[in-house]
């Protein structure tokens, strides 16, 4: 087996495994900007190796495991800009065909919402609750809650990822709501929103969501 297989199998069935453990197979994966972002100095990174290494070659292989990967609009925007406006050592931070296939992911979620049949929570009050569950997710006087709070567009993210989550689709329901990130922000929001942050619980008490989990994008 190449050298260009054997990285990139070993990366991709480390992430599946930690996205599908203890979770039905029906799921919904979100990536954030900061995912896309770490995958593209990975991809990077071995293309120093072996120049066959694409990103395409990734998220077509991530793809065939995880089928039901997407972006919100929000992070498509950001991904869009990253490419536009960001660069590093005189290239674009995000590749053209990561551009691509970050476009392609959000187009693949705006066709899965023409599918879904019914979703068993209200769009606004998933909003007010994660709203509510990122400010609950640090402390008072946290310099994450004051200095560097979550994004809007992460809490947009959040917020599809935990609606959507709940769709119902003609073969059934839905399994489960991974988010793959590097931000604690997200992280910590999702723990109060599921009432894992025990905290978060005892003070403000319980939210009603479950079967929604954050996976490290590193």
């Amino acid at each position: 087996m190449a050298k260009k297989e054997i990285n990139l199998l070993a990366r991709l069935n480390s992430l599946v495994e930690r996205v599908k453990n203890d979770m039905d197979e029906n799921l919904l994966v979100f990536l954030d900007t900061g995912a896309v972002i770490d995958f593209e100095r990975e991809i990077s990174r071995q293309r120093r190796v072996d120049k066959e290494v694409t990103p395409s070659l990734f998220y077509n292989a991530l793809l065939k495991e995880l089928p039901h990967m997407f972006v919100s609009e929000g992070t498509l925007k950001e991904v869009d800009n990253h490419y536009k406006y960001h660069c590093l050592n005189g290239l674009p931070e995000i590749s053209i065909e990561t551009r691509d296939m970050v476009r392609n992911m959000y187009s693949n979620y705006c066709n899965f919402l023409k599918h879904v049949e019914d979703i068993r929570k209200d769009a606004e009050q998933v909003r007010f609750d994660i709203y509510w569950a990122s400010k609950f997710a640090f402390p008072e006087g946290h310099k994450k809650a004051i200095l560097d709070p979550i994004s809007r567009t992460d809490r947009e993210m959040v917020s599809d990822a935990a609606w959507s989550r709940y769709a119902i689709m003609p073969g059934g329901e839905i399994g489960g709501g991974v988010i793959i990130s590097p931000d604690s922000h997200i992280a910590e929001t999702i723990k109060v929103l599921t009432g894992k942050s025990m905290e978060a619980r005892e003070k403000h008490g319980e939210f009603g969501y479950g079967e929604i989990k954050v996976i490290p994008s590193r």
